[in-house]
């Protein structure tokens, strides 16, 4: 049996992938945005762990985690939370900017960051859900495009970093 945390598990592909892991009987961490998500999650996945961090504050993130009870073992880091702002690079503001950044790029970073040491224990997995648009970039989505290009840059270095730790990376392109 497997532990994994994931991000992104309150819909879609993230929501999905929960159920399977947990339908398998694997240990789930669900990381949720507030104590109110973090209270859905306990009721839709029963005997999953939750734990609060705003992936829009990475900043904060750390102390999140230093808060609050981690397991000792992490084999896999699903980064499946994602958030999009379409609009023209003239009508983005430095709000928008930091949103998808700090969403889709920098919280992953930072999750990974703090995770590391469980990981490399592990031998384990981090898995980047990433999107098209993080390979072609089209008019409108430049700072999504922006978030997930770079999303691909960290998933590649890491990639390449931990490769000596045994830590696996993979991103995929839905």
């Amino acid at each position: 049996m497997a532990t994994h945390l994931i991000t992104g598990a309150g819909s879609g592909i993230g929501a999905a992938v929960a159920r399977r892991l947990q339908e398998r009987g694997d240990d789930l961490v669900l990381l949720a945005r507030d104590a109110g998500r973090a209270k859905e999650f306990a009721e839709r996945y029963p005997g999953a762990r939750t734990l609060v961090g705003d992936l829009g504050n990475p900043d904060r993130l750390s102390w999140a985690f230093g808060q609050q009870a981690m397991p000792e073992r992490i084999d896999t880091l699903l980064h499946i939370a994602g958030v999009v702002e379409l609009g023209e690079v003239g009508e983005l503001t430095p709000k928008a900017w930091h949103f998808q950044l700090d969403a889709n790029l920098i919280a992953p970073a930072e999750i990974t960051r703090l995770l590391l040491p469980q990981l490399r224990v592990a031998r384990g997995h981090v898995l980047f859900v990433n999107s098209g648009a993080g390979l072609n970039a089209h008019a409108g989505w430049s700072a999504y495009a922006a978030s997930k290009h770079g999303l691909k840059a960290l998933a590649d270095s890491l990639r390449h970093e931990e490769h000596g730790n045994g830590v696996r990376v993979t991103s995929v392109y839905p």
